[in-house]
């Protein structure tokens, strides 16, 4: 039997076009092509996604489209310090874009 999820949380921190727009900033400067810069931002947006889920209780996941997190119903987040969770993913991310980089541009 499949566990009930709901949405558990809701916040604009969440935000994909947040994030989205935090790493084109980050990657401003990088002389890369929009299309280059576009598959960049969408494995460093997976890669952040997956580790910032790894932070969460078992069956709860980030859901950037909707600035939310759903998990099983009755999960509590009350002890969970949501920005700063996103915060250190991005910067574990940020610590790891070379050979992310190098894994989906081969540069």
């Amino acid at each position: 039997m499949t566990d009930i999820t709901t949405e558990l949380i809701t916040n604009a921190v969440l935000s994909y076009t947040r994030e989205e727009e935090g790493w084109r900033a980050y990657l401003a400067e990088g002389g890369y092509s929009e299309s280059e810069r576009a598959t960049l931002i969408d494995a460093l947006m997976a890669a952040v996604v997956a580790d910032f889920d790894a932070m969460l209780p078992d069956g709860c996941h980030w859901v950037p489209s909707t600035s939310s997190i759903v998990g099983p119903v009755g999960t509590d987040l009350g002890g969970y310090d949501i920005a700063e969770m996103l915060r250190s993913a991005g910067d574990e991310v940020a610590e790891r874009r070379p050979q992310i980089e190098q894994a989906v541009l081969g540069s």
